[in-house]
């Protein structure tokens, strides 16, 4: 629920799409609408949160050149160390070049305003459904970059670190609250990235994207977190961009990827027991409360879970108040004590969410669009699309776009948690 402010505040629900039509009925609307149009503002407020894309390399295919692009990646040739021959021609060298392709889609969704809402409204609606395509637009777009970078190959995980001792992690699973990002972890990867011969984005840093509540953790550390402030007059500086931590340009979004646990109902990814249950069991009464309408929610193949840190599975649920709600489970293999965590998979076995920091150099990947037609947004009046009667107006945004991964070696993704990963729920 979106809510704009005009003597109090006034709820009105702007997540209306296809057939749905905001209309004289609908919860709180009184706008007068306005009908100037903005396009270019909307889309340089749109790019400005695109974070995730800002440092791809273009690839624009022009009109009328299909809907794929073809990117060859250049091999590096081996050195020539052998000595020329007096006199004689040597032998030529064949190219080696990778070919990726990828293909754009097209992607969007539009509003409906009734010519009574037009009329008749006093707040400024049309304004704030301008906006919110916007925001709607460019979260879409870098959500979809962000999975296509997020699916790379190269991941290391923060150590965890307890009392001085550190120990190694080597899967998303074993990650707790302790195992958060450190400044031995980054040297590490950017040791890893120049030694594949990634170049830096700018300068001679590479560019991390990181979470809000991981670059917590990154600016409590005075030793090594230097706030953009402090160069900002010198240098080029990246939308979001927070600061400098171990010798990498952070950019801090709130779109920056989280792996949560896979819910068990719709909305509720972990459970506490509380009875104690004897292995053998095959029922779990756990603290909190499952409505008939969250039981009606669960999966018709089960649901794989951790059941104090060991793998399980939820079979059945049984809906109750809090403190008498049961999970049904496969016969666990081993006793399980009351305030122990069941939760889904997917992330920590202690019911921790993992976040991911991208670590990039320079031509890791790149932004496919189709020129003249990557991000646009669009408008018609009553006259052109309301019908008959001329009933309502629409608008709405239109994008065209792929991401694609072209350098695996210069990419690396850090996986970590910290004290807000065991609350942390998939807003999805």
């Amino acid at each position: 629920m979106n809510t704009i402010f005009k003597s109090g505040i006034i709820p009105f629900n702007i997540y209306l799409f296809d057939e749905v039509i905001n209309n004289l009925s609908s919860p709180g609307l009184a706008a007068e609408v306005d009908k100037v149009w903005w396009d270019t503002k909307l889309i340089h407020m749109a790019k400005k949160k695109l974070y995730y894309t800002q440092f791809g390399d273009p690839y624009p295919i022009p009109p009328n050149n299909g809907r794929t692009v073809e990117m060859r990646i250049m091999r590096p040739s081996a050195p020539a160390l052998t000595p020329l021959t007096d006199g004689v021609i040597p032998d030529g060298e064949l190219i080696d070049v990778d070919k990726i392709t990828a293909t754009v889609k097209q992607y969007g969704t539009y509003k409906k305003i009734t010519d009574m809402v037009e009329w008749t409204s006093c707040d400024r609606l049309t304004s704030a459904i301008h906006e919110e395509n916007a925001r709607q637009a460019f979260l879409t777009l870098d959500i979809l970059a962000r999975e296509e970078l997020m699916g790379g190959t190269n991941v290391y995980y923060a150590p965890k670190v307890s009392n001085g001792t550190v120990t190694e992690i080597t899967s998303r699973a074993d990650l707790t609250k302790e195992c958060k990002l450190t400044p031995d972890l980054l040297f590490t990867v950017q040791a890893i990235l120049r030694a594949n011969d990634a170049e830096p984005l700018d300068g001679d840093a590479y560019v991390g994207i990181i979470h809000p509540q991981v670059a917590v953790d990154i600016k409590k550390d005075k030793d090594y977190f230097i706030d953009v402030v402090k160069y900002a007059a010198g240098e080029r500086i990246f939308a979001g961009e927070i600061g400098k931590y171990a010798g990498i340009r952070f950019v801090e979004s709130s779109n920056a990827k989280i792996f949560y646990p896979n819910d068990i109902v719709k909305g509720k990814c972990r459970f506490t027991v509380k009875t104690a249950a004897n292995a053998g069991a095959t029922e779990i009464t756990v603290k909190e409360a499952i409505s008939s309408a969250e039981a009606a929610t669960f999966p018709a193949g089960g649901v794989d879970v951790y059941i104090n840190g060991v793998a399980g599975k939820v079979t059945g649920v049984t809906a109750g108040a809090a403190g008498s709600a049961k999970l049904i489970v496969t016969a666990l293999t081993s006793n399980v004590p009351a305030d122990a965590v069941v939760c889904g998979q997917g992330a920590g076995k202690d019911g921790s969410a993992v976040y991911g920091t991208l670590i990039l150099g320079r031509h890791a990947y790149g932004m496919i669009e189709l020129e003249n037609g990557g991000l646009e947004f669009i408008t018609k009046s009553r006259k052109e699309v309301g019908g008959p009667l001329e009933q309502f107006s629409t608008a709405g945004w239109k994008a065209t776009a792929a991401t694609v991964r072209l350098q695996e070696d210069y990419m690396i993704r850090i996986e970590s948690a910290n004290e807000f990963s065991a609350s942390l729920v998939s807003p999805y």
